[in-house]
């Protein structure tokens, strides 16, 4: 049995979650992936004092309402509470 991946990356800042968005639900409806992949460590970018770049939890719930089953994130993963993890992969390398 084939089974369909759509992997999307990398979701940069407010720009790029609101293009996807405006266009993912679209793109499902043609595609009808299995499994959605989405990497997202700069998922927020934010002023330096704010941590630069990362992932915020009320983005993480923006992609989990579009259907994404697993996001990718490298180091910035280990820093959002296990409560709020979902679906996330992290790295070998980049595991605490």
């Amino acid at each position: 049995m084939k089974k369909r991946l759509l992997f999307l990356g990398d979701i940069v800042g407010e720009p790029g979650l609101g293009y996807l968005e405006t266009t993912l639900p679209e793109l499902t409806h043609r595609l009808a992936p299995d499994f959605i992949i989405a990497n997202a460590e700069n998922l927020d970018l934010t002023t330096p004092e704010r941590g630069g770049c990362g992932m915020r939890p009320e983005s993480l719930g923006r992609l989990w309402a579009l259907g994404v089953d697993v996001v990718t994130g490298g180091t910035t993963i280990p820093s959002i509470p296990l409560g709020l993890r979902r679906s996330c992969l992290i790295p070998e390398s980049s595991a605490p």
